[in-house]
Order: C-alpha cells, then sequence, then structure tokens
C-alpha cells in the first residue's frame, strides 16, 4: 500500500531524492538520510558496514548519482550560464562541452583525459583557455555539490 506522507514513508523519500539527484537539484541532509533508510534496512542490498568496506567514504548521494545518472537536460542547465557567457565557441569547444553533458557525473580530473584530451595536446586549457577552463571546472564541481555530499556515519 503507498505511504501518504513522505515524513512517514522512507521510500518515497527516496524516490524524491532519487529525482533531485537526477536533476541536479540540492539535496538535503534529511534526503541523504532516507536513502539510507532504504539501503541500509534489514534484507535490503547492503548492510551499512559492507558499504563503508566497499566505498570507504564515498559520499552516498555521488554513489547514488553515478547509478541512476544525470538528466542530459540537468547538465544543459548547469551549462546554460557558461554557454550565455560564451555565444562565440568554435566546434572542438561545443564538441568538448557536449562530451562532458553526455558523461553527466565525473570528477573535473576527467577532463585531462581520453576522450577529452583528443581536442587538444594541452587538454582543457588548450582548447578553452585559461579563464574558461577554470569556469568548466567549476562547472562540474556544482553538479558535483549537488550530490549533497555526505558520508555514511
Amino acid at each position: 500500500m503507498p505511504c501518504a506522507s513522505t515524513a512517514f514513508c522512507p521510500r518515497a523519500s527516496g524516490s524524491r531524492t532519487l529525482r533531485r539527484l537526477k536533476n541536479n537539484e540540492p539535496v538535503t541532509p534529511t534526503d541523504i538520510a532516507a536513502l539510507e533508510t532504504i539501503l541500509f534496512a534489514d534484507n535490503n542490498p547492503i548492510p551499512k558496514e559492507e558499504y563503508r568496506k566497499i566505498y570507504d567514504e564515498e559520499p552516498l548521494g555521488k554513489l547514488v548519482r553515478s547509478v541512476v545518472g544525470l538528466d542530459r537536460n540537468a547538465a544543459k542547465a548547469a551549462f546554460a550560464e557558461f554557454l550565455d557567457q560564451s555565444p562565440a565557441l568554435n566546434e572542438d569547444q561545443m564538441a568538448f562541452l557536449n562530451e562532458i553533458i553526455k558523461n553527466g557525473v565525473m570528477e573535473p580530473r576527467v577532463i585531462f583525459e581520453t576522450p577529452f584530451n583528443s581536442y587538444h595536446e594541452f587538454d582543457v586549457a588548450g582548447v578553452f583557455g585559461d579563464e574558461l577552463s577554470k569556469q568548466i571546472v567549476e562547472r562540474i564541481h556544482y553538479v558535483n555539490r549537488n550530490t549533497g555530499v555526505v558520508t555514511v556515519k
């Protein structure tokens, strides 16, 4: 039977959290607690101790985002301001950004690896220059911050 209120139904709260993670909306500590309740409850996917053994201090929201992914429109929205401020991007720059948007979830170091390093020998800085590269890294950090960087205690 479905719950009438998310306050008394951790699974409904958890699905709200999944939606937030997928849509790059900020996740609260309450959202993370709902995920913990679902994931670490008796007879559920993984005991908390096992999670810590496997994933160490990996924030739960970040791990779940890596599984559910980031909605393409949410990724585009995260870079919309950057695109508005940089309207004269060339073809390689747009292809580079599209690759980031396609990935959706990543650590900034990834933009220095394949396939990103195939655009220029100096990676992101060679494609965009120093200032725009810093802005791209900040956008990636922004997306990552919305996973509710909280570790399991």
